[in-house]
């Protein structure tokens, strides 16, 4: 029997309303103190890079240590915050081309092609949907029946996470129920009300909610970087005929998380070589509190220069999954390595790039890279023109 439910306060699943974080004021105090750039130069900067239709704003100039003096002003003016990611994005996989965003951030349904194709992808258990057919899986319509679900059919330890939000929130990984006391017992040590946290989801996400099996993380990665699933962040594009991995960071969960959200303290980011799978680099945090670590700060165990089993098969795994959908010119992955091989998580048709220059201290917009989406645009731009001659030459 799990413990005695204690009192609970806010939300059950994983959510960042309370998350408490330093001010864009005390970061920029902090910059000033430890001397590494002048207040003049400081507010010269952030006039120039904080405004215009290509800026930065004022909490992601210091989130990303733009402020540094290592770097040039061309590398300053190459780093992208949030706006101007999603904006590149829509150049390089544009509307024009396809509408199938929605189908791309739907866990379930994108789940369900990549399994019909042969994929491995995250085994969904059960669905919580008010207006979804399901197919052979159980539909759940309320919380009695997520509740009867939870007690009566879940295979454990189970995750559950709504079908179309970003950054985990709203996830949980249960890894056991209690029938006789109602109660869920949650990776981060929590034991929750099964009653409430139903309600919750049913309150909360009403476009749909996906039970999925947990896909059981590599013995090596676990004995590195702690039990929680640790993703592999791939994006890939494709410049003539064919996909091919452009870059991959790695995420690692804090301590007690139930997921890899890159939000919650502690949580780690890594640089990995693209050819090798071999950690470049890791960090902790950001802005001017940001650290570098070798080793991983609860396992002690060797993180840099660590290589990532089944790499290269993950690569591939992305690479022919993109191929699925060749109208897109850009899509990210997160990628489960688990001691069968690499497992897809989600697609993301909005890659965050900012992941890129966190890890690496550089800007998204290096030369190589603009060359990079300045042909995957080329490309773009003559699918662009080949659909719009076969609309209006369609007799």
């Amino acid at each position: 029997m799990l413990d005695a439910l204690p009192e609970q306060a806010g939300k059950i699943l994983t959510d960042r309303r309370d998350l408490k974080t330093t001010s864009l004021s005390e970061n920029i105090q902090t910059i000033l103190r430890n001397g590494d750039i002048s207040a003049p130069k400081l507010f010269w900067e952030m006039a120039r890079l904080c405004w215009g239709r290509k800026a930065i704003k004022p909490a992601e100039y210091v989130n990303y240590r733009v402020y540094r003096q290592d770097l040039t002003w061309e590398e300053k003016r190459g780093f992208v915050g949030e706006e101007r990611n999603y904006k590149m994005n829509l150049k390089l996989s544009p509307p024009e081309t396809t509408q199938m965003r929605g189908f791309l951030n739907d866990k379930f349904a994108f789940g369900a092609l990549c399994q019909q194709m042969g994929l491995a992808f995250a085994e969904t258990q059960a669905m919580y949907s008010l207006d979804r057919f399901t197919g052979t899986l159980p539909s759940l319509s309320s919380a009695d029946d997520i509740v009867e679900f939870l007690t009566t059919k879940a295979q454990f330890p189970i995750f559950g996470k709504p079908i179309n939000k970003m950054q985990a929130l709203g996830s949980a990984r249960i890894d056991q129920v209690d029938a006789d006391t109602g109660t869920a017992s949650l990776s981060n040590g929590d034991v929750v009300s099964m009653r409430e946290m139903a309600e919750e989801i049913v309150a909360d996400y009403p476009d749909g909610y996906a039970f999925q099996s947990v896909a059981e993380q590599h013995s090596e990665l676990t004995k590195r970087v702690g039990p929680a699933l640790a993703t592999l962040r791939f994006v890939t594009v494709i410049e003539d005929n064919h996909p091919y991995s452009l870059y991959s960071v790695w995420k690692l969960p804090g301590e007690n998380a139930m997921a890899d959200n890159t939000w919650q303290p502690g949580s780690l980011m890594c640089g990995m070589n693209i050819e090798s799978g071999a950690v470049e680099s890791c960090i902790l945090g950001s802005g001017p509190g940001q650290e570098s670590v070798d080793t991983h700060p609860i396992t002690g165990e060797q993180i840099t220069g660590f290589e990532i089993p089944y790499f290269e098969e993950s690569k591939k795994l992305v690479e022919t999954a993109h191929s699925i959908f060749p109208v897109n010119s850009m899509l990210g992955w997160d990628v489960g390595i688990t001691e069968d091989g690499p497992v897809l998580i989600e697609c993301k048709h909005n890659p965050a790039h900012e992941f890129l220059q966190t890890v690496t201290g550089r800007p998204t917009l290096t030369p190589e890279m603009q060359a990079t989406f300045d042909r995957v645009v080329k490309r773009t731009t003559r699918t662009i023109a080949g659909l719009k001659e076969r609309l209006y030459t369609i007799d």
